[in-house]
């Protein structure tokens, strides 16, 4: 395959989850600031070269190409010869002190050992069970199967590396295989930069199939080069930076689930190994980066994080010098959301009219502008039931859009009086409200197309019936208001009670149809559609007033949220606690809420 050539101005070198290496390109700029970009194929993946070392550029791509060749010619388990296929077939292979193989198995039974098999490269077999080295696999293997292959085929101390002169040899128990796909592109990354410095390279960057490592700097800001982390599922959030520049000589590396894995039976299963368990992981994380001193570093330990979770990895990392970790958690916006949740419930009871729904209208004033938005709490008299003038509290932020037009999204944070002394509504109210100031968070970084105004709602409970002067107080206020003042929106969107574990999201009748078709095809764009259906009556809420004051509204509510599908016995009850809800189902109408109103 040869090389090819391209000319160009990097601003930012970013790194896609696994794979991808983003080049964010501008304008002309003085020469000093060019860099020449480089990219072929090798190792079964992109190859690609960045470098200001304009004289001697395309020496440096030749010399990365000859370094990736010879380390996959060495390491290939497919490639016939090689001293990887040498030692399959035979189980035994002697083989110098500095060759590929003695240096990468060297420090992969390193890992394994002080990961306590975490990392292995005895998987193999594991891999090939799953489908995962060629062919195709109808139904997950069976629990005997992987026993077996667990008892007679993976462990890595099944494999030993004997010392001896200048050589060394490595023994593999039979039925042993060795995969070292997590860690040779690393070793070779570092290979070629070894020899690049070695050649007199100053300035550039190194990538092999989402793996770099960097030298000096692509010439702008600080010095070193900046990388983002890709969202991993590509609805809620673009790119974002890792910490701090790659300082000159560092690598950096991903390792997650979701762009390799197989599907059986409708089910997805990780490309990713657990070697004690024989199983594809499947916890809590989408995707680990790790920046360390060498490639082959940050190679290995990003798959060990992976496999060993957030809470054990990084006590693993802690104590590797030079090492830093980003875990990307599978649901970030609901995992945020929850917290949220979580913390407005123990602020205790936040019925209208109550020290407590003013000290929860501060909390979330104070929410908001920690997020650097400007809130405002209007505080608005409105009659109560026993005819008195009462005092309630909304809670108002908005966020500036990138192009045309305004969306309300809508919540109520107060809690039904008379449930019990304890009652703290963890999706009644709690679950739409966590849930708003996590899209508010979200927003701030990633601002759509439409300004967003959120809206946190006071007295929409009532205390006796539904009525003129009972309930819906906050809704009814801010509708007139809007409406007096003349606001224009595009849409006004109501969340209520949307973290039940079990969720299945219903639209009221008395809702717009366009904003209902839409909320729709968001759903099913991000693979929710079986979560919804469409109510045959309509329901008392915050999103009538609107409808009354001539806005186009709709209504987002989970009515079935109980302890058996289809009932609401948790509703309106002790029972309604944050053990219920769920970072997925909070995740999954964050989701779907972004890519409405975004069109993305």
């Amino acid at each position: 395959m040869g090389i090819r050539r391209v000319k160009t101005i990097v601003a930012l070198c970013a790194v896609a989850l696994l794979v991808a290496l983003v080049a964010y390109r501008v304008a002309k700029r003085p020469a000093r600031s060019e860099v020449e970009y480089w990219d072929w194929l090798s190792m079964g993946t992109l190859a690609e070269l960045q470098t200001r070392d304009h004289s001697i550029a395309k020496a440096e791509a030749q010399i990365m190409k000859d370094a990736f060749t010879e380390v996959e010619d060495a390491l290939s388990v497919f490639r016939d010869g090689s001293d990887l296929s040498r030692l399959v077939a035979d189980g035994t292979i002697r083989v110098s002190s500095t060759s590929h193989l003695a240096r990468v198995l060297g420090f992969a039974l390193k890992v394994a050992d002080e990961s306590g098999g975490a990392f292995d490269p005895t998987v193999a077999p594991l891999m090939k069970a799953w489908g995962f080295r060629g062919g195709t696999i109808s139904a997950p293997p069976s629990a005997t199967t992987i026993s077996n292959i667990l008892a007679n085929s993976v462990g890595w101390q099944r494999v030993e590396v004997a010392y001896g002169g200048d050589g060394r040899t490595v023994f593999a128990s039979g039925g042993t295989r060795l995969d070292l796909g997590g860690i040779a592109k690393g070793y070779a990354i570092d290979l070629a930069y070894e020899r690049l410095k070695d050649f007199g390279g100053e300035n550039f960057l190194i990538n092999l199939g989402g793996n770099i490592r960097v030298s000096g700097t692509n010439g702008r800001g600080s010095g070193g080069w900046t990388v983002a982390i890709r969202d991993p599922f590509g609805v809620t959030g673009n790119w974002q930076h890792l910490p701090r520049q790659l300082r000159s000589g560092e690598a950096v590396a991903t390792s997650g689930s979701y762009e390799r894995f197989i599907e059986i039976g409708g089910k997805r299963y990780s490309h990713i190994i657990d070697p004690r368990t024989g199983m594809p992981v499947d916890n809590e994380l989408a995707s680990v980066t790790v920046i360390a001193p060498t490639a082959m570093e940050s190679d290995a330990y990003s798959t060990t994080l992976f496999v060993l979770g957030e809470e054990d990895g990084r006590r693993f990392i802690d104590g590797k010098d030079g090492c830093e970790a980003v875990f990307v958690g599978k649901n970030p916006l609901g995992t945020d959301a929850l917290r949220r949740v979580e913390a407005l419930c123990a602020l205790g009871p936040r019925n209208a009219m109550t020290p407590g729904a003013k000290t929860a209208a501060k909390w979330i004033a104070d929410e908001l502008a920690a997020m650097g938005l400007e809130p405002e709490i209007d505080d608005f008299d409105e009659p109560a039931t026993d005819g008195s003038a009462r005092i309630f509290r909304n809670v108002l932020a908005t966020i500036k859009g990138t192009g045309s037009g305004r969306v309300l999204l809508l919540s109520h944070y107060d809690t039904k009086s008379g449930i019990s002394d304890d009652f703290v509504g963890a999706n009644d109210g709690g679950s739409s409200t966590g849930l708003l100031l996590a899209l508010a968070k979200h927003l701030v970084a990633s601002p759509v197309s439409p300004s967003v105004t959120f809206a946190f709602l006071d007295g929409e409970e009532c205390v006796r019936s539904y009525g003129e002067h009972d309930g819906l107080h906050g809704s009814r206020h801010l509708a007139r208001k809007l409406r007096d003042e003349g606001v224009a929106l595009d849409a006004v969107i109501l969340l209520d009670m949307v973290g039940d574990r079990d969720l299945t999201l219903t639209l009221p009748r008395n809702g717009d149809a366009r904003l209902k078709g839409l909320f729709l095809l968001a759903a099913a764009d991000v693979g929710r559609r079986q979560s919804v259906r469409l109510l045959p009556y309509e329901m008392t809420d915050d999103h009538q007033p609107f409808i009354d004051a001539g806005y186009k509204a709709i209504d987002i509510i989970d009515f079935e949220y109980g302890s058996l599908p289809e009932l609401n016995d948790y509703w309106h009850t002790p029972s309604d606690t944050p053990d219920k809800l769920s970072a997925e189902s909070l995740q999954a109408v964050g989701d779907i809420v972004l890519k409405m109103i975004d069109g993305r």
